[in-house]
């Protein structure tokens, strides 16, 4: 799978996501996830790291130890593109820290809709979710980032046509950062990746030492599965 990540440098952009599942583990230690997706946005494990906590020291250990693995064992100076994580202060900033060169650090819009969702409940904003959504949905779909800004401002003022606080279009301005560029937002395939994982455990939080063990199958079993069982996937 590190292999394909390495192939696909060469004749694309690197693209990938970051994410955190915490119910594989009875200690409740969170297993953070990289992976990247084909062209049909199928997602593909590249490695797991088992963490003591979802903090910026050890998101930049983490990169750090990923980045110096594909120059060791790959030669490959690892220099992604586009990087896809939740909006999750750690993530964000372990990567600015882990980084030193320019990249576009993406949002993913499973998080931020699930976030638009609990905004909605409030007793202010209960009738306006339909047009909530109907905005967002619209920035979902953009095709460009020039389509995506030009699709913000219309969004913003149909929201202000139909009374939506000017603070909650403030926050979702400031904390998804829908006005600058480069912030333009994608779905996350390892939302899917990570469903996948649950299921190979069965959903279930296993001690320590049968977690790590199932880890191991489940890499072994993802990285020498033959071709053919993966209909969806395009080799680059």
């Amino acid at each position: 799978m590190i292999q394909n990540l390495v192939n696909q440098s060469k004749i694309q952009h690197s693209f990938i996501h970051i994410d955190a599942t915490y119910k594989l583990n009875g200690l409740g230690l969170p297993l953070y996830v990289i992976g990247t997706e084909n062209i049909n946005h199928c997602f593909r494990p590249v490695a797991f790291f088992l963490s003591s906590s979802e903090s910026v020291n050890q998101v930049i250990l983490m990169l750090t130890k990923f980045k110096d693995f594909l120059q060791n064992h790959f030669s490959f100076d690892f220099q992604p593109k586009f990087i896809l994580t939740e909006n999750c202060d750690a993530l964000i900033t372990g990567c600015g820290k882990s980084f030193n060169h320019q990249y576009v650090h993406l949002g993913c819009h499973f998080h931020i809709t699930k976030k638009l969702r609990e905004k909605s409940q409030a007793s202010n904003m209960k009738e306006k979710k339909q047009q909530l959504f109907y905005g967002f949905k619209v920035l979902k779909n953009s095709q460009s980032l020039e389509y995506f800004k030009k699709a913000w401002e219309i969004i913003k003022k149909y929201w202000k046509d139909h009374n939506i606080p000017e603070e909650f279009i403030k926050a979702f301005e400031n904390e998804y950062g829908v006005a600058f560029p480069g912030k333009s937002r994608t779905d996350n395939s390892i939302e899917s990746g990570n469903n996948v994982l649950k299921n190979f455990f069965n959903r279930k939080s296993e001690n320590i030492k049968l977690f790590i063990g199932k880890m191991r199958e489940f890499i072994v079993e993802w990285s020498t599965q033959d071709k053919t069982s993966f209909p969806n996937q395009i080799e680059f």
